[in-house]
């Protein structure tokens, strides 16, 4: 209709990540806009499952700091690490094993029956966050990794910018 209108449109744009695929092969649209793919978060890998083609790249790190009853342990990554806004992180390369919040500051890892996580005091637990977007803003750097070896550390530069 803005082009019937004598309108120029020279971008055509929509998608995000859970639609950039579809959106790309359709008709009159040449540009996409996918942005969470970049890390990846659990809501859309549960969504996406294999066919997106995107693996996770950002976790959060934890350290274990408690292990107070049988089936638990307590981790220094709460509310104010972990967004929960599309659900729970979800705990890497431990099966079984299920993160909730326990508190600004802390998460609780639980698990049952075959499940015997090896999580002593001191042990670090990497979290595919659930929402990316909300937690990434909750922290000042991005650790970067490559080969499990540290070789960088970028600022956050947008976060808190929301005014």
């Amino acid at each position: 209709m803005l082009r019937a209108d004598g309108h120029t449109i020279e971008t055509v744009t929509t998608g995000g990540t859970g639609t950039c695929k579809r959106c790309a092969t359709h008709p009159g649209i040449n540009e996409v806009q996918p942005g969470s793919f970049v890390f990846l978060d659990r809501a859309y890998r549960d969504a996406l499952g294999d066919r997106g083609g995107y693996a996770n790249a950002l976790t959060v790190l934890a350290t274990v700091i408690s292990r107070w009853a049988q089936g638990r342990a307590v981790i220094d990554a709460g509310l104010k690490a972990l967004s929960t806004d599309m659900g729970n992180a979800k705990p890497v390369g431990l099966p079984g094993v299920r993160y909730r919040p326990g508190g600004d500051e802390h998460g609780i890892l639980e698990w049952e029956g075959r499940a015997q996580p090896a999580l002593a005091l001191g042990a670090l637990v990497a979290l595919i966050p659930g929402h990316i977007d909300t937690t990434v803003n909750l922290h000042e750097l991005y650790h970067v990794h490559r080969g499990g070896v540290a070789v960088a550390a970028w600022p956050i530069s947008a976060r808190g910018k929301i005014q």
